[in-house]
């Protein structure tokens, strides 16, 4: 596998060495327990996930899957401009010609969605539980019923954000302890924590040691 990435579709799109299949596994079908030496050590303290500080950003999160015929070379990626020097750029560009430009859209809820993965994948990293990956036929089912109910647009973008940052907040905690984790945090990524507690305070106390509820 050359690259691999996870896609809207709730799929995990593997791009093989010859650049040219790709195959794309429902990521229930996946062994949680046997993935976490593909992610770099460094990604699961990082909590600038929408690169912050780039004067311009482009990527796939924030639009709806346009479907498996699609390719990512033609599928429509957003942009965030941030700055003056960004506005350059993405007009430099507009410029060519070559750009085709839509409106941004937004439906669903994701805060279930994030709670849900959050709980069993940290159940999976602390050991309580083993992963049980779904035969590929279920797994295709359920990606394509999430596809249509869940989260799209700048809804799943929010949705990946929000999950990245309550896992990194889990496991830098945990290794760090308190003082260092909230001083190596954004003002922005403490706001996701605080906005899902109810869900994150209970997973402290599973680590060696517990945990009491955290004043900001």
């Amino acid at each position: 596998v050359k690259h691999y990435e996870f896609m809207q579709d709730y799929r995990v799109h593997l791009m093989y060495k010859d650049g040219q299949t790709c195959e794309k596994v429902p990521y229930f079908c996946l062994p949680a327990d046997r993935l976490t030496e593909v992610i770099a050590p460094s990604c699961y303290s990082c909590f600038d996930y929408v690169n912050a500080l780039a004067d311009v950003v482009v990527g796939y999160m924030g639009v709806p899957f346009e479907g498996p015929d699609v390719p990512m070379t033609k599928h429509f990626q957003y942009v965030t401009v941030r700055n003056e020097t960004g506005r350059e750029i993405w007009d430099m560009l507009r410029g060519t010609g070559r750009l085709v430009e839509e409106a941004t859209t937004r439906s669903g809820q994701r805060e279930a969605f994030v709670g849900q993965t959050l709980e069993t994948d940290d159940d999976v990293q602390l050991g309580l539980k083993k992963s049980n990956p779904l035969p590929r036929w279920v797994g295709n089912i359920l990606a394509d019923l999430l596809e249509k109910v869940g989260p799209k647009g700048l809804e799943f973008a929010a949705y990946s954000i929000d999950y990245h940052v309550l896992r990194n907040f889990l496991l830098t905690y945990r290794k760090l302890g308190k003082e260092r984790t909230f001083r190596h945090m954004p003002s922005s990524a403490k706001k996701i924590v605080e906005q899902y507690w109810d869900v994150v305070e209970p997973r402290l106390a599973l680590r060696a040691g517990g945990s009491t509820k955290t004043e900001w």
